[in-house]
């Protein structure tokens, strides 16, 4: 198998319809699922942040199709590379909810409390994915954590 990976970034259109983010994973892990497609999006202040792994012909056919899909605007390959293993192999399209304060996150791999992934590497933009999904399973345990305590 070719295996690669593949990080970009888009805008949603200005003056567009609200962003229907679950119908957008929906359809996004419905497709991966069929073509052995991992990764992990982003969504936030207007600006899309993805990694599709998966094997090469399946890869650059989603990207493809992102690239025509009118949800997304301006849509910029950040970096694309061919991969020795995956780094979300469980995740059809992993998401993190938009909760609370990320700017630590943020910070961590911007030079503001800003998400721009227009000022991303590549390397940044894949640290910062696997920084965000971990944050956001400490939140989630976090708040298991809290219900299980009776909080």
């Amino acid at each position: 198998m070719d295996l690669v990976q593949l990080v970009y970034f888009s805008h949603i259109p200005a003056g567009g319809a609200p962003v229907d983010i679950a119908g957008i994973l929906r359809s996004a892990r419905r497709h991966n699922a069929r073509q052995h497609i991992t990764g992990m999006l982003n969504f936030r202040d207007d600006f899309f942040l993805q990694l599709l792994e998966g094997e090469r012909d399946a890869v650059n056919e989603t990207y493809s199709r992102i690239i025509r899909d009118p949800r997304h605007w301006n849509v910029v390959l950040i970096g694309y590379q061919p991969a020795v293993q995956r780094i979300f192999p469980a995740w059809s399209m992993h998401w993190v909810a938009d909760v609370g304060d990320i700017r630590e996150v943020i910070m961590r791999y911007s030079a503001s409390d800003h998400f721009r992934p227009d000022k991303m590497s590549f390397d940044c933009a894949i640290a910062f994915m696997q920084g965000f999904a971990a944050w956001g399973q400490r939140r989630s345990a976090d708040a298991g954590a809290q219900l299980a305590a009776g909080m």
